[in-house]
C-alpha cells in the first residue's frame, strides 16, 4: 500500500472519530432512562413483563388534549422547580410525537391514547414541549432552580 494512502484512511478515522465524539449526545442530555417500578415480590420472583408498571410519584404533572391540530386544553404555564419528578400527558387525535427540547426526550402518541413522559427536572430553565409532527408548541416548560 502506498503512503498517501495510508496516510487518507487514517486521516479519514480521525475525522470520523472526531464527528462521533462531536455528535452524539451529552450525559447529561441523554434520554431519560424508562422508568420502571418494582413490587415487592422477593429477589427470586422475576418481574411479568406484561405487567403494568406504576407510574412514580410526581410533583409536578401538566395534562394536554389536542384536536384537530390544536389544544383544546392543558395548562397555559407550565413550572416545576428542580430536582422535581416532572410528567406530562398528551391525548392527540392524530398520531405524533411529544418532545421536550433542551432534555431531547420523545415519546410517539398514539391516537386517542395518553402518551405520556416521566422525567427528572435535573436542569433549570425555560424548555419548549411540543408535538414533534404536527409543529404544535403546546407551551414552555419553566424549570426553577433550586
Amino acid at each position: 500500500m502506498k503512503p498517501r494512502a495510508l496516510w487518507f484512511i487514517v486521516l479519514g478515522l480521525v475525522v470520523a472519530a472526531i464527528l462521533f465524539a462531536w455528535l452524539r449526545p451529552p450525559p447529561d442530555r441523554a434520554p431519560a432512562p424508562a422508568v420502571i417500578s418494582q413490587t415487592p415480590t422477593g429477589p427470586s420472583v422475576p418481574i411479568a413483563p406484561d405487567v403494568p408498571v406504576a407510574p412514580p410519584p410526581v410533583a409536578s404533572s401538566f395534562d394536554f388534549v389536542v384536536r384537530n391540530g390544536a389544544r383544546a386544553a392543558g395548562p397555559v404555564a407550565m413550572q416545576a422547580k428542580e430536582g422535581d419528578d416532572v410528567e406530562i400527558k398528551v391525548t392527540s387525535d392524530q398520531p405524533d410525537e411529544l418532545h421536550v427540547h433542551g432534555y431531547d426526550l420523545h415519546t410517539p402518541l398514539k391516537a386517542n391514547e395518553p402518551g405520556t413522559l416521566y422525567f427528572k427536572a435535573t436542569h433549570s430553565g425555560r424548555f419548549d414541549v411540543e408535538l414533534h409532527r404536527s409543529g404544535l408548541t403546546l407551551g414552555a416548560l419553566e424549570i426553577q432552580p433550586k
